[in-house]
């Protein structure tokens, strides 16, 4: 039986060429791509930057959602407003405390917009941009 990470990992390398994929790849950004037709919105892809920001690597961070970048401080009203923007296939932009994987909260800018097919115009996948912010912006 297939797994749900490697039914994750098809799906991503399903819609881009090796060529995109590799691009991605290389640059040094911090993002994630998550794709909403699998239970719990996965992310499918993190960027080198996004790994070197949060510490985790990539095999850490594919398969699971943005769940595990929260912890006791995040505050759960932003958390709620980006599933809300998930659910109506919008575009959110939050200030958000993080934790690395060491534990250390950080401050983020987080901008996400959706990724619609061409085919039907259903949402497929999720950009999500991760700017860390010195402090607390409100």
């Amino acid at each position: 039986m297939e797994s749900q990470l490697a039914r994750i990992e098809q799906s991503f390398n399903a819609r881009y060429s090796l060529r995109v994929r590799e691009a991605l790849d290389e640059l040094h950004h911090n993002f994630t791509i998550t794709d909403p037709a699998f239970p719990g919105h996965p992310i499918v892809f993190a960027s080198r930057g996004f790994l070197k920001m949060s510490g985790f690597l990539r095999e850490e961070v594919v398969g699971n959602n943005g769940r595990i970048f929260q912890g006791p401080k995040t505050n759960r009203k932003t958390v709620m407003e980006i599933r809300e923007a998930i659910r109506e296939e919008r575009a959110v932009r939050v200030h958000i405390l993080n934790y690395r994987k060491d534990g250390t909260p950080f401050w983020m800018l987080f901008q996400m917009s959706p990724v619609f097919s061409k085919e039907d115009g259903s949402g497929v996948h999720f950009i999500g941009v991760q700017v860390p912010l010195r402090e607390a912006k409100n």
